[in-house]
């Protein structure tokens, strides 16, 4: 049912963004507007994959099979992961100090975005486990889909008031290699609709 996937990612987004709101380049203000139809969109467009961590307890050979399979229970953490991206969209200006990505038959290009777990259940490991997934499967899917690529770079924007991510991403290997403007981030993220 991807429509009730859809608003399940909506409602854990949505609440993230009320309870961090200094965390995030977008707002409650501007995504609470979005109507399922757009939700839809976000979550279904082409080349991204969007991981989640769900809490539930466990099943009982007794128990039903839940609505949503695998995806029910409460949703507390997400991570939005897409590409390839080719070289003229991923490149940042000059200015921004990011280096130069590589050529796309060499280097295959990621973006991870939309970090996030509830606060409940903040410092389990959830975070960490989320980007850990986002790179093996930026790995995994550079093998399969450009076989000629030596590398594969995975690229985050993080909010720079947002000291706690930023933290989790240096000791998962990220370095702070440039600066964007919050333009520049919505639309490095996919999100250029929102502007």
């Amino acid at each position: 049912n991807l429509a009730a996937l859809a608003k399940r990612y909506s409602e854990l987004r949505l609440a993230i963004l009320l309870s961090a709101p200094s965390s995030f380049a977008s707002s409650y203000a501007i995504e609470s507007t979005l109507t399922q139809e757009q939700w839809e969109q976000r979550v279904w467009r082409n080349g991204v994959t969007v991981f989640v961590c769900i809490a539930r307890p466990v099943l009982t050979e007794t128990a039903e099979v839940p609505e949503l399979g695998e995806f029910d229970g409460e949703w507390v953490g997400a991570a939005t992961v897409f590409g390839p991206v080719p070289k003229d969209d991923y490149q940042l200006v000059p200015e921004s100090g990011s280096p130069e990505a590589g050529p796309d038959e060499e280097e295959a290009k990621w973006q991870m975005t939309a970090l996030f777990t509830s606060p409940e259940h903040r410092g389990k490991g959830l975070g960490k486990s989320l980007i850990k997934g986002a790179k093996a499967y930026a790995g995994i899917r550079t093998r399969a889909l450009l076989p000629t690529a030596e590398s594969f770079r995975l690229r985050i924007m993080a909010h720079s008031k947002n000291l706690t991510v930023v933290a989790l991403y240096s000791q998962l290997g990220f370095m702070d290699v440039g600066r964007a403007t919050g333009r520049e981030a919505f639309v490095t993220n996919g999100d250029e609709a929102l502007i």
